[in-house]
């Protein structure tokens, strides 16, 4: 089973500061909710056992924000309901993201073949006879 799964892109309209925090956590959180989400389904379909790889919590605050991603109070609301920061739930979704993808390269077709891939890159190339 072949899956393809991209890696969380940074959110653009948060721009980190130069402290490592969003300059605005409530949008990044909501825009990060977005993507996020679809990667846990994306690992859920290949076969990865999520529970096994991430805190129930962070799976849980993922599927709240994303409910109502397009109102940053009610982010912010649900996310201090459940402890968290913008902030926090942001940056534990990124980490998280690479701990997937990493999952998802492990699991990879690909990475099973890479080595005929190779082996096969190393034979000369050459022109059979002309029709």
């Amino acid at each position: 089973w072949a899956m393809s799964m991209a890696v969380l892109p940074p959110p653009t309209t948060s721009a980190r500061r130069a402290d490592g925090g969003f300059s605005q956590p409530a949008k990044a959180a909501a825009k990060v909710s977005k993507y996020f989400i679809r990667q846990l389904d994306a690992a859920h379909r290949a076969g990865i056992e999520l529970a096994a790889l991430l805190d129930d919590r962070l799976i849980e605050a993922t599927v709240r924000v994303d409910a109502v991603r397009g109102d940053l109070a009610a982010v912010e609301r649900t996310l201090s309901g459940l402890g968290l920061t913008p902030q926090q739930f942001a940056d534990g979704a990124l980490r998280a993201s690479d701990t997937l993808t990493r999952a998802a390269v492990e699991r990879s077709l690909v990475r099973a073949e890479a080595g005929a891939l190779t082996t096969a890159g190393r034979r000369p190339v050459t022109l059979g006879a002309p029709d």
